[in-house]
């Protein structure tokens, strides 16, 4: 995985109508979709569907100039036209165009998994809530206390790639999947994002013991992925 996370916390267990409701939604918004263990899924998310705004170039099938038989190619060059090619004939081949093949693949590759109580292997409520201790009590005791409760379910957004546009679809899906299921999104802050979040709305708590941490609503995560010079912690 080398994209970045995004964690959502639960007070109560996701019931089975609410799992329904996720499966759904991640099948209107998806290229993709596997299942393959309950409450896991494999997507290929499509991030217009996602409402992120359209950065591209307004025909992303504008012809492309293929780097042929550009000035400096060289003998590579020689040796595409071949060797009894004239100038005519590298003109034509150096005016050949195609589609560019690094323009942006808007169906991003992500991970949305269920967690905790009747979701993996985890046996009760006890040993989730021992795990919940170790990641967050002994590390910072402010932002368990922000929490405000002890997380039965947790839902991890995960993505495999770190485009801008991956945060942006990561950050869109997170907030997509918390209208369904509910709960909280504790995020850690990159240093730079600190003075983008001040002031947006959704936040519902804030920490800098340690990290920068905010607390937020699905409202928070889309009004901060709306801003200039957005990016998730990777």
């Amino acid at each position: 995985m080398s994209g970045p996370v995004l964690v959502i916390e639960l007070a109560q267990t996701v019931p089975p109508a609410k799992v329904g409701e996720l499966r759904e939604l991640l099948l209107g918004i998806c290229t993709h979709f596997e299942e393959p263990s309950p409450g896991t899924f494999d997507l290929q998310v499509s991030a217009q569907r996602l409402g992120a705004a359209d950065t591209r170039s307004q025909d992303p099938y504008a012809p492309f100039p293929l780097p042929l038989l550009t000035s400096g190619a060289g003998d590579a060059g020689r040796a595409e036209a071949g060797p009894q090619a004239g100038p005519e004939d590298r003109a034509a081949l150096a005016s050949l165009i195609g589609f560019n093949p690094f323009r942006e693949d808007w169906r991003r590759p992500l991970m949305v998994s269920l967690r905790g109580l009747g979701f993996s292997d985890l046996a009760s409520a006890e040993s989730y809530e021992a795990g919940y201790e170790t990641r967050y009590e002994d590390d910072d005791p402010e932002l368990a206390a922000l929490i405000g409760f002890t997380p039965v379910n947790t839902v991890d957004v995960i993505a495999f790639c770190s485009r801008p546009l991956d945060h942006t679809t990561t950050a869109l899906l997170t907030a997509a999947v918390m209208d369904v299921v509910g709960g909280v999104a504790v995020i850690e802050l990159p240093e730079d994002q600190v003075p983008l979040v001040a002031g947006l709305p959704g936040v519902l708590a804030s920490s800098t013991h340690d990290r920068p941490t905010v607390i937020g609503t699905s409202r928070f995560l889309r009004a901060w992925a709306g801003q200039p010079g957005f990016r998730l912690l990777k």
